[in-house]
């Protein structure tokens, strides 16, 4: 989901070095990253990748700030960041409760009702083998 740097840098916590306004909407490596693309740096044998960044931002400690190319998001912590900030760019998908009519489901098998059945699904009797074949498919 696209976001600025400034909603980021506010909801997070970080010090923005750059421009507000700048949005990005998607994760990258240093080497990967893209124009609209959120990178961190936490590995300082890494550091060396951050000159040739195409990121739109870096995530990265304060140290780190006055080698940055792009703009920079500053954390005592920017792998913590960078995953936080992530759930936020991807978030996860959700799922309506229900059970679709093609699924198999056993009498015996124990389902929440908030829970999502996804098509051709089939849980078994109520036994510890059913129990991890339906959190494998509900949480793949």
């Amino acid at each position: 989901m696209p976001t600025t740097l400034g909603e980021l840098a506010k909801r997070f916590g970080c010090e923005l070095i750059g421009d507000s306004d700048v949005v990005v909407d998607n994760i990258a490596g240093l080497q990967n990253a893209g124009p609209a693309s959120l990178s961190f740096l936490s590995n300082p044998a890494l550091k060396k990748q951050l000159s040739a960044t195409q990121a739109a931002a870096v995530i990265l400690r304060a140290e780190d700030v006055e080698v940055s190319p792009v703009a920079s998001l500053v954390s005592d912590n920017p792998y913590a960041h960078y995953a936080l900030m992530a759930a936020v760019l991807h978030p996860a998908p959700s799922y309506a409760p229900g059970v679709d009519p093609s699924a198999v489901i056993s009498p015996t098998a124990k389902v929440a009702g908030s829970a999502h059945i996804a098509a051709h699904v089939f849980i078994g009797d109520d036994d510890d083998r059913s129990i991890v074949l339906f959190f494998t498919l509900i949480f793949q």
